[in-house]
């Protein structure tokens, strides 16, 4: 019968050769509605979310859509010197909500795409809309098609800009696949970075004119400045409050932080600028509160299994083809937060899988010699929070060789347990039976052959 080995005695192993996190991180509380952090590594290995909070909750994403309008754009239109033109009828639609833009005014599509994205003006969005789409419907399919292609559930756009209305709405985890995609884009990546814009001397403008970007983040004076930000949209109205998707690298961790927030509240004097800050609150969570931590070296024990015909040893203890490591929050505790379990084993009802690594092993109920050192004779599968992290073999810690003698005997002690040594046992019995019959009746005969001769030649 297989035995898991002691929890004290591996604990005790594993922290002998880990070394213990001391640093404390727990989630953050946030003012946003809605909120979600991931972080993305350079090497390619980690790709996970961090934080979120309602991430598939309808949200209403306001200027936030112009992240989605760029990406259309820029992937139907190749030349960033090719002239649009802002025709009147794109910007009649927003009434009073024009502020720079004058109809019939002629700039490059690149100026277009840095007056939707850095100073966020809605005109701009329209006008690109109808420059690439021919009119706002047929952008705006553009726009949910792309949406789809990028495995957004919970997303529907009706216009270009993100102004208010009841069916144009997301999700904090699709806006976050969104400005993922989009940061691919060197274009508009170099665009979203930038702390303001130059518009040129156009037809209608004859001077040049600056305008600083939304993003506060990007912009020392601000009081909120993040140092390392990249990106990337901010985003208000009344009914979607203040949103920001955002994103931050840091060369020396390797990483890339991207964060999407919904529903901030407005500012008041005990808060400020809330969409900002809670971005600055997940950035910290993230760079401080995690970290690539060993969770399981090649020569910790798993379990002991038994082991037949082998004069060597009754039992095989059961190691990691390999070691591992995974990024993990620095609060993790390998004392309380390791559980070992076998498959199909139940947790204990009161146990919570939250932050905690679980190893589960699936072993066979007894293992048959010879076993090889380093033979494969089951798997370990690693999880963290419900996340699979890998899968791997268990190997033979120690090589065992096999009996001759207990394997005849074995041999033979199986073949009693079969159906075919049932019916020799059977026709064995059956066949004396028969032979007993056989004699009995013969000595029978005999015996009655001698008495009749017997009183023929002596009878007078």
């Amino acid at each position: 019968m297989k035995k898991l080995l002691s929890v004290t005695f591996i604990v005790a192993l594993v922290l002998s050769v880990l070394p213990m996190s001391v640093s404390a991180a727990g989630a953050p509380e946030l003012d946003a509605q809605a909120a979600i952090l991931c972080a993305v590594s350079d090497d390619g290995k980690y790709d996970l979310v961090l934080y979120e909070k309602n991430a598939d909750e309808k949200m209403y994403p306001a200027s936030l859509t112009k992240i989605m309008t760029a990406i259309v754009a820029l992937e139907h239109e190749n030349d960033l010197s090719a002239e649009f033109i802002a025709y009147a009828k794109s910007l009649e639609v927003l009434g009073k909500g024009v502020y720079y833009l004058m109809p019939g005014e002629k700039m490059a599509f690149s100026d277009y795409l840095n007056l939707m994205l850095v100073p966020s003006y809605n005109e701009a969005a329209n006008v690109i809309a109808y420059n690439i789409g021919g009119n706002l419907e047929a952008f705006v399919e553009m726009m949910n098609d792309k949406a789809a292609e990028l495995g957004c559930t919970g997303t529907h756009f009706t216009n270009a800009h993100g102004l208010h209305d009841e069916n144009h709405y997301t999700t904090a985890r699709d806006m976050l696949t969104i400005a993922r995609y989009a940061m691919q884009n060197e274009t508009f990546a170099q665009i979203v970075a930038q702390t303001g814009i130059t518009l040129p001397v156009t037809n209608k403008h004859k001077t040049e004119s600056y305008l600083p970007t939304t993003n506060d983040l990007l912009r020392k004076s601000q009081g909120v400045y993040l140092e390392k930000a990249t990106g990337i949209k901010t985003g208000y109205t009344s009914a979607a409050g203040n949103c920001l998707a955002a994103s931050y690298y840091d060369p020396e961790l390797g990483f890339e932080y991207y964060s999407v927030v919904l529903g901030c509240p407005e500012p008041t004097s005990e808060k400020s600028k809330v969409s900002f800050t809670d971005t600055k609150t997940l950035i910290k969570y993230a760079t401080t509160g995690f970290s690539e931590q060993p969770i399981l070296r090649a020569t910790q024990p798993i379990v002991e299994v038994p082991v037949t015909l082998s004069p060597d040893g009754t039992s095989v203890v059961l190691l990691p083809e390999k070691s591992v490591s995974d990024f993990l929050p620095n609060t993790f505790n390998y004392e309380t937060d390791l559980h070992i379990r076998a498959e199909g084993e139940a947790l204990p009802a009161d146990f919570d899988p939250t932050g905690k690594v679980i190893l589960t092993y699936s072993v066979p109920a007894e293992i048959e010699a010879p076993i090889e050192k380093g033979q494969a004779l089951g798997t370990l599968k690693l999880e963290f929070d419900g996340r699979e992290i890998c899968t791997m073999n268990l190997l033979s810690s120690l090589t065992l060789t096999k009996s001759e003698v207990l394997d005849t005997v074995n041999t033979f002690q199986n073949f009693t347990q079969t159906k075919a040594f049932k019916y020799l046992v059977i026709g064995i019995v059956a066949l004396i039976v028969v032979l007993v019959v056989v004699i009995i009746i013969t000595a029978s005969a005999r015996r009655k052959k001698r008495r009749k001769y017997g009183r023929g030649r002596y009878s007078r």
